[in-house]
C-alpha cells in the first residue's frame, strides 16, 4: 500500500466525516473536568489540526483566529461559544500536568506530559490520514482529467 493510500481502521479511506468522528472518539478518552470559567486570559492564539480548523469554520461560518487583543474570537462573556467543538488543545487545558489550571479546576485524573503528547500525536495522525486521503483523491481526479483531455 502506497503512502497516499493510507486507510482508516476497517480498511476505508479516511473521509472528513470519519476524521471528525475519530477526533470525537479521541476527545471522549480525555478525563472529565469541571471548569469554573476563569481561564479566558489564556484563550489566545491556538494550535489546532486542519481537521479541527475546518470543523470550526464549517460549523460557525467563521475562520478560527484571534482578535486585536490576541484573544480567541469565540470567547463570549468570558466563556467559549464553541465549547462542544473546541480543539484538542482547549480540551487539554487543565488536564495535563504541564498545563494545570491555576484557578484550581481539577481533572478527574491529570494526564502526564507523555499522555498529553500522545493525545496531540494521535490528533495529528487523524488529520494527516484525512489530508493523505484528500490528496490521493485529488491526484486521481487530475490524472482522470488529463486522460480525458488526451482523448479529445
Amino acid at each position: 500500500m502506497g503512502k497516499d493510500e493510507r486507510r482508516a481502521p476497517g480498511g476505508q479511506a479516511l473521509t472528513y466525516l470519519k476524521a471528525v468522528k475519530a477526533l470525537e472518539a479521541l476527545y471522549a478518552e480525555l478525563p472529565q473536568m469541571e471548569c469554573t470559567g476563569q481561564c479566558e486570559s489564556y484563550c489566545g492564539p491556538l494550535v489546532m489540526t486542519r481537521t479541527e480548523f475546518d470543523l470550526i469554520k464549517q460549523e460557525t461560518g467563521v475562520r478560527p483566529t484571534v482578535n486585536q487583543a490576541e484573544k480567541c474570537i469565540f470567547l463570549r462573556n468570558g466563556r467559549c461559544s464553541i465549547y462542544n467543538i473546541r480543539p484538542l488543545i482547549c480540551r487539554m487545558w487543565g488536564q495535563a500536568e504541564n498545563i494545570m489550571c491555576p484557578w484550581g479546576c481539577k481533572s478527574e485524573r491529570p494526564l502526564t506530559q507523555k499522555e498529553g503528547q500522545d493525545f496531540i500525536n494521535r490528533a495529528s495522525e487523524i488529520c494527516h490520514e484525512w489530508i493523505a486521503t484528500v490528496t490521493a483523491q485529488r491526484g486521481k481526479q487530475l490524472i482522470q482529467e488529463e486522460h480525458d483531455k488526451s482523448k479529445t
